[in-house]
Parts: structure tokens; sequence; C-alpha cells
């Protein structure tokens, strides 16, 4: 039976999808200011156009995920925040510039504070290959991530290491704490060669499963991939309700 822990990922919050070159091109810097320095985040500009795209879509099918925001490609409209939270959603962070615990708290503030919840997971942004941009801490650093999050009381991290399935391991510190190293991708550029879907649909245990919202508006590939996982996966549900479910059966390291 495949048990799907889907992950969502909103990297990127201006999405160049259009096929006017001009709309692409505004879109294009927009998204490269707000990755670097400062951009207003307006609706009205795309602003997270992709991402309310895609929870719509969520909603619809009454999927539940774990969803990761970045501090600058959060919600920033009340009912949304409102809908995320009354559908029982995990609303987590997307880590992006911290290089100490300090900045790593920043963040998670910024993040609570605009989702109105208390989080209790967080994801990195980039596997620690390349700088992805001005305000990114490339580093993959899970030490200090898992040290960070047992200090601040989380729940888990979710890693960034392609694989099919993935281990979780109950991490003793001051709280339990979970860590899942590994992660499948929907988008087939980041996947390990030779690591299929199909593998992932026939695993008999459990697999966190990846999409971003911006790949998912703007490549073909990565829809019908999401597509097919929907219609033949066993279980879909988010990282937190899954670790609360079995935390019993667990044994820490």
């Amino acid at each position: 039976m495949a048990i799907i822990l889907l992950r969502i990922d909103v990297d990127n919050a201006y999405v160049a999808y259009e096929r006017n070159k001009l709309k692409r091109f505004f879109k294009l810097v927009l998204n490269y200011l707000n990755e670097n320095y400062w951009v207003p985040h307006l609706k009205i500009l795309g602003y997270n156009e992709c991402f309310y795209k895609f929870m719509d879509l969520i909603l619809e099918l009454g999927i539940n995920a774990s969803i990761f925001f970045k501090t600058i490609t959060l919600p920033n409209d009340e009912n949304t925040v409102k809908t995320l939270i009354d559908k029982n959603y995990d609303l987590g962070l997307h880590l992006l510039s911290a290089t100490t615990y300090d900045e790593f708290i920043k963040e998670l503030n910024v993040v609570e504070k605009v989702l109105r919840t208390k989080v209790v997971g967080f994801s990195k942004h980039g596997g620690g290959r390349r700088k992805l941009s001005r305000k990114h801490a490339w580093e993959y650093k899970v030490n200090e991530y898992l040290r960070w999050g047992i200090k601040a009381g989380l729940l888990y991290f979710s890693g960034n290491v392609p694989s099919i399935t993935t281990k979780i391991i109950k991490i003793s510190g001051t709280s339990e704490f979970f860590y899942l190293p590994t992660a499948f991708y929907i988008e087939p550029w980041l996947r390990r060669p030779g690591d299929k879907l199909d593998d992932v649909l026939a695993n008999e245990g459990c697999s966190v499963v990846v999409v971003h919202p911006s790949n998912f508006c703007t490549h073909d590939i990565v829809r019908k991939e999401f597509n097919r996982l929907l219609d033949k996966a066993d279980i879909i549900t988010s990282i937190k309700d899954y670790l609360l479910r079995i935390n019993g059966e667990i044994d820490s390291c």
C-alpha cells in the first residue's frame, strides 16, 4: 500500500508562465526582485498566483498536505490563511536564509505570525548544490537543522535527499523530534537517475513526495505526474498527521 506524505514547497511568488513575452519578462523581474531584494506582494501583480491555483485544486479534491512557505512567499490575505487553518493543513517553514539558530527563530516567527498558527515542521530551500538567490543560505547542514528543530520544540524536519522511500527517524532530545531525510520529487529533473513515480506507487512503505506549485503551473510533465499520483496513490496525507498517528511505532535513535 503506497502511503504518500505530500509536501508542497512554495518557492516562487511570481511565476512567468504567460505566453505574452512582455508579461513573462515582467514576472521574471518581479520574482528576481522578490528573491534577492524586495518587491510589493500584490495579487494584482500576480503574487502567489500559482500557489493559489494549486491550493484551489487540492481543496476541491479534499487532499491533505504539508505546505511550506518561505518568508517571502507567504499568503497575504486573511481568507486564504483562514481556509488553510480551517482545513487543518500542516503549515510549515521553508527555510531560506538562516545560518544560525537566532536567524532560524526569526524566520519561524515571521511564518507563524502571518499564518496565525503554531508551526511544527520545516523543510529547506535547496539541497546544498548551488546558491539560488542573494537571500539563500545554500549550504545544506542537516545536523544544525536537527538541533534547531529540537531546541525550538518542533515536531520534524523534512529533508531533500532524493529517494523513492523515506526512513522516519525519531531523535531523542528535549522533546520528540522526527527526521525524514529523503523525498521523491514530482519534477523528473530533480530525481535520482532511474527513479520513477511507478516505483513510488508500488512501494509498500511511505514516501515523502514534493511538488512545487511554480513547476506545476509551468510544466505539463509535472501536472501529468501529479495527476497520476492522485489517481493511483492509496493514501495521501500530511507529514504531521502521519507522524502523530504512528509516533509510538518508531524507535528513538
